[in-house]
């Protein structure tokens, strides 16, 4: 809830202090789903030659050629590409997570870092 323009979800969703209180909840709801998923789909969405050919071939698709692409297993390029762009958006988000939720537990010395944590933070899913 960064922005005014989004508050009307917090309305929505029970007021400000309601969503404070869940969304760290829910958060670690995600990451474990996250980590689920990743147990799950790993092996299948390793890259491999074929994939980095297509990748270095990405012009074709874009421009609707596909017979100039190399064949692709279940999972093409761009959709392993963005799961591990996930994965790893998930794994800032659970970093940062627990610096933001308890923020009191920082050295103060350290304290110039939320700033940047809280960036990271919002900028990881996007």
């Amino acid at each position: 809830m960064f922005t005014p323009y989004l508050y009307w979800l917090a309305i929505v969703l029970g007021g400000g202090p309601t969503i404070r209180t869940w969304h760290p909840i829910v958060g670690i709801a995600f990451v474990i789903g996250v980590f689920w998923m990743h147990h799950v789909w790993s092996r299948d969405l390793k890259l491999d030659s074929d994939d980095i050919k297509w990748l270095e071939n990405v012009k074709y698709y874009i421009t609707n050629q596909d017979e100039k692409l190399p064949p692709q297993d279940k999972y093409d390029a761009g959709q392993k590409v963005y799961y591990w762009g996930m994965f790893g958006s998930a794994i800032v988000l659970l970093l940062t997570g627990p610096v933001m939720w308890f923020p009191e537990l920082m050295p103060r010395n350290l304290h110039w870092v939320l700033p940047i944590v809280t960036f990271l933070h919002s900028a990881a899913p996007w």
